[in-house]
């Protein structure tokens, strides 16, 4: 009987070791690894401890100390294994406990520990009698009742997961049933059915099948998790695709009604160009309608103009590659600027436009041209949607604060034909427009508002927008500006206004592209300078080489150049052993006008980086001042 019941236990503890190596290589969730490798220990514990109390009592080992200490540790493991157990189901389950409970709980572990630490002296649990006899204590059935708590809490915790049917949602929680059975039953069976000298381990041979029960249903369960893991992420990836497919409608929608109002948009101002340039064409000699036209065709060019850079600059914010500006400028001047360009459109239009400032300092540091754009984008749209006999009142005012700044508001309102409640939720998206039959001609790309907002947002400021179909709308934009001083303002108008008078002063000018050239060139001797054309880098480069030094004054570049670009040429130049090769100005004329663009001209050694289309009054202003300081 010793030696079946060895071999029964040799092969326990094979199989519960194994379950060790398992549950190590196997189970991915870290804190059940750690509660079912608690639990296998303790059960390797419990059958080690049984087999040896079993050996010592069949071979009537009883007097030996040795048996008593056996007896001692087995009835410590035989308490704890079911509050690990039921630790263990718990985790598995996750039946929810209070906090008072939890601690509560623990009391007939306590409780157990003390009988079974003064079994030894009072025999109440178990005791040897003098002809060496092993005896079941007055208090063991007490002790077994007690010890049954954990395990019938793991089986309650079963009825809990039926009565509220947790398994619906969780199926395997039903495994967790069979789970807490298999120990309950088995102390039943041990303590009240089999009888003492009947020794057969069917108490650890029901822990051990209650231990594999449990590695099996957490290796299904990990399964389980793991295809319900894979479900979720291609249900994740299915909406993604759908999601992405919608944004390609979205993209194809935007791309659409971008491309027709660009068309419209774009062929509109080319339209009146052709018309107004045939127009002169026709009747050269009536000065009149070659002034009219001349000014519709400056008119037209500057629309299209706007279309553009409302497309580059939107680029520009969404890229991140424009920044701020800032200088000291006079919000006064600024807001009679607006006046002054407007104007025109409003007197044509038969349209009344009223100016109320009330700012104590007008004299602020911040981004002149980034506000300007804002505010033209504003007016120029109340100007657009405002038929004839309406109104428009530009408000601009100041509300001081403590630290040297001040709140600078400016309201634009108009008696307009009003947008929509449900297109003013779309007001600031890009390529958004509301087309009106009132209004049918008005141009642009829908980007106005859109960049007004962006700009907005880059100077820390507000915009909102009230509006009524039918009622006007009202723009109110908010900015908190830092105050400078009259004398910096003077400054800057001084240096604006320096002298654009360019004669004697010998230009080399670098252009492929020969109408652009015929026109700068004219410009410029228009200016009183003389001028010398290379229509590529490299001429440029030879031209510059086969002169003496002091030939040329300045060198206007283009970048974009068959043979040799602009830049490549700077470069040559730049490297020439001659004393005004470092010192010559270069300016760069370029349609690229973004922030890596003149970072590129800088590095090449470009001394200005000119967006075209050129304004020659301020290039004229620009090649003075350069030549001045040479």
């Amino acid at each position: 009987m010793v030696a079946n019941y060895l071999t029964s236990t040799v092969f326990m503890i094979i199989i519960l070791l194994i379950l060790f190596v398992k549950i190590c290589n196997d189970m991915k969730q870290e804190k059940m690894k750690r509660m079912y490798q608690v639990l296998d220990i303790t059960v390797v514990l419990y059958v080690l401890l049984d087999a040896g109390f079993a050996v010592d009592f069949l071979e009537g080992r009883n007097q030996e100390p040795g048996f008593q200490i056996v007896i001692f540790l087995f009835f410590l493991v035989y308490v704890i294994t079911p509050f690990i157990w039921q630790l263990f189901v718990r985790s598995y389950t996750n039946v929810p406990h209070g906090r008072w409970f939890q601690i509560v709980e623990k009391l007939p572990l306590i409780i157990l520990l003390v009988m079974v630490v003064m079994s030894p002296d009072n025999g109440y649990v178990w005791y040897i009698t003098d002809t060496g006899d092993y005896v079941r204590g007055s208090g063991f059935e007490l002790f077994t009742v007690i010890n049954l708590f954990y395990y019938l809490e793991a089986f309650i915790n079963g009825i809990y997961i039926l009565y509220h049917k947790m398994y619906e949602k969780e199926p395997y929680l039903l495994q967790s049933l069979l789970l807490s059975t298999i120990p309950f039953a088995a102390v039943l069976a041990n303590t009240y059915l089999i009888p003492l000298r009947m020794t057969y381990p069917f108490q650890p041979f029901c822990l051990v099948l209650g231990t594999l029960f449990a590695y099996l249903f957490m290796a299904d369960r990990q399964k389980s998790m793991k295809e319900e893991r894979y479900n979720e992420s291609l249900k994740e990836a299915l909406e993604l695709e759908k999601k992405a497919s919608r944004q390609a409608v979205e993209a194809g929608r935007v791309k659409t009604i971008f491309l027709a109002n660009m068309s419209h948009d774009i062929r509109t101002p080319i339209n009146a160009i052709l018309g107004f340039t045939d127009m002169i064409d026709r009747n050269p000699g009536d000065e009149a309608q070659v002034v009219n036209a001349v000014g519709k065709i400056k008119n037209s060019g500057q629309v299209l103009l706007n279309l553009i850079n409302d497309v580059l600059d939107l680029t520009r914010i969404e890229n991140g590659k424009l920044e701020l500006e800032e200088s000291d400028i006079d919000l006064t001047a600024l807001v009679k600027d607006m006046e002054t360009l407007f104007l025109p459109s409003v007197e044509q239009k038969g349209i009344a436009l009223t100016i109320w400032q009330e700012v104590a300092d007008p004299y602020v540091h911040c981004d002149e041209g980034k506000l300007q754009r804002i505010l033209v984008n504003i007016i120029n749209n109340a100007v657009k949607f405002t038929p004839a006999g309406g109104k428009i009142i530009f408000f601009v005012t100041e509300v001081p604060e403590n630290d040297g700044t001040s709140e600078y508001g400016f309201r634009i309102q108009d008696t307009g034909i009003g947008i929509s409640k449900e297109f003013q939720e779309h007001i600031f998206e890009a390529f958004e427009q509301e087309r009106s039959s009132s209004v049918g001609g008005a141009a642009g790309a829908g980007l106005g508002l859109a960049i007004v907002k962006k700009l907005t947002d880059l100077l820390d400021g507000t915009v909102t927008i009230e509006s009524e179909p039918g009622e006007g709308t009202a723009v109110q934009l908010r900015f908190h500006f830092r105050q400078t001083g009259k004398e910096e303002i003077q400054k800057k108008r001084e240096a604006e206004n320096t002298e654009d008078d360019l004669s004697g002063l010998h230009v080399l000018l670098v252009e492929d592209n020969e109408l652009n050239m015929e026109i700068a060139a004219a410009m410029l001797k228009e200016k009183g300078a003389s001028v010398t054309w290379a229509g590529d880098g490299q001429q440029a480069v030879d031209r510059f080489r086969e002169n003496p030094a002091g030939t040329y004054d300045i060198i206007l570049m283009d970048v974009m150049m068959p043979v040799m670009n602009g830049l490549m040429a700077t470069k040559q130049i730049r490297a020439m052993e001659r004393p005004d090769a470092a010192s010559i100005p270069i300016f760069a004329m370029t349609a690229n006008a973004f922030t890596e663009d003149i970072e590129k001209s800088r590095e090449a050694g470009v001394n200005e980086h000119l967006s075209k289309p050129l304004d020659y009054g301020k290039l004229a202003r620009m090649i003075h001042g350069y030549v001045k300081k040479k």
